[in-house]
């Protein structure tokens, strides 16, 4: 999976990378979003947070038009990476993604596992939709909010989340989603 999106970044025509826009509301993002059509979210990380993919000069542009907005609380951060991950630029990723699935045999899982293409559990008697899934999340935004969101309601009784490895990074943006009903937060 990692050496087909490194290709796809390599093959491309098109400089492509992410830029993370915190502070603005949604509708205010698509309104910017829709004058650049090359341009996605790639990933809803928390109210007021998303990352997007596209094309490094439209990405730019992007970003000055946010700065321009000049909102107190927003910013911009460019994220030092090679390609623009989870957008329609990693097409060639998922196709050879969907190749080495085809013959890799799969079991129901037998925890629940979401998706975060969907911000749903897979259908855990489904292996081939999960396989389907695995692909199409190489090319779709990662719902991670949605997730979250999905997470709460179904275990609302949940005591405590695990984040994996050292800092905060998941505490913050979960503490953003749902202030008023979060589990404590523990590293592991």
């Amino acid at each position: 999976r990692s050496d087909a999106m490194g290709e796809a970044c390599d093959a491309s025509d098109v400089k492509t990378g992410m830029l993370t826009v915190v502070g603005l509301d949604q509708d205010k993002l698509d309104a910017i979003l829709a004058t650049y059509p090359d341009c996605s979210v790639a990933n809803q990380l928390f109210p007021k947070g998303r990352v997007l993919s596209g094309p490094k000069d439209q990405l730019e542009k992007l970003e000055a038009e946010v700065k321009a907005l000049d909102i107190k609380g927003s910013k911009t951060i460019v994220q030092p990476v090679s390609g623009a991950f989870h957008s329609k630029y990693m097409a060639p990723a998922a196709a050879k993604l969907q190749t080495a699935l085809e013959d890799a045999t799969f079991n129901p899982p037998s925890r629940l596992v979401y998706s975060n293409v969907t911000a749903a559990p897979h259908d855990q008697a489904d292996v081939e939709q999960i396989k389907a899934k695995m692909v199409e999340q190489l090319t779709a935004g990662v719902l991670w909010e949605d997730t979250v969101r999905d997470l709460n309601s179904r275990f609302p009784d949940t005591v405590n989340f695990y984040e994996p490895g050292p800092g905060k990074q998941l505490s913050s943006m979960m503490r953003r989603i749902q202030p008023d009903n979060m589990p404590k937060m523990k590293n592991v």
